[in-house]
Order: structure tokens, then sequence, then C-alpha cells
């Protein structure tokens, strides 16, 4: 699939869906939530975007889909994930006690 991407001309993209991954990659056994979660790396990462069903790489990300490799390098998928999942709920919270303080001044 990588190859696929690789290959993708220059204004071009390559949209495609789980059930093609499991079907193309059946010998293997990948289970879906590891795919959801590669998926959702390398959404993370903005290798790709999900559009409906399908997740579609871009010409214009490849230097995201080129660096996904020393990504893995450092970290799992998963931990990659919990991680950003923490940043964005202490985000979320930071925005919160923010709104609060602001409505207690009024």
């Amino acid at each position: 699939m990588l190859c696929e991407v690789l290959s993708i001309g220059k204004d071009d993209e390559l949209a495609i869906h789980p059930d093609e991954i499991v079907e193309r990659f059946r010998h293997r056994k990948i289970s879906r939530s590891k795919l959801n979660d590669a998926m959702a790396f390398l959404r993370q990462m903005d290798a790709c975007v999900k559009i409906s069903e399908e997740y579609v790489f871009r010409k214009s990300n490849m230097a995201n889909i080129m660096s996904v490799g020393d990504q893995l390098e450092e970290f799992r998928v998963r931990e990659f994930l919990a991680q950003e999942e923490a940043q964005e709920g202490q985000r979320t919270l930071t925005g919160y006690s923010e709104a609060a303080e602001t409505d207690s001044d009024d």
C-alpha cells in the first residue's frame, strides 16, 4: 500500500476503505482494532484524512507520510494515540477552567 501512496501523481490522491486493507492483507489476519489504531495514527500524523468511510492519502501530505517510519521508531501506535488523547484532554480541561474564570469575572 505504501508503494501505491508513493506512486500517486503530483495532484492525485489515493482513497482506500478499511475493508480493502483487510482484504489485501488477509493472509496477515489484521484485527479491526489494530487497523483502526493504525488509521487513527496516520490521521494524527496528517498522513491522510478520513472522508466518509475512506482514508485519503494525498501527494501534498507526502512529507508527513514519509515521516511515519521515523515516528514508529520512537513510539508504538497505541502509545502515540494515548499521548495525543491525554494532550487533547488537558487542552479541554484548560479551556474549561479558563472559561470558568472568565465567567466568574463578570
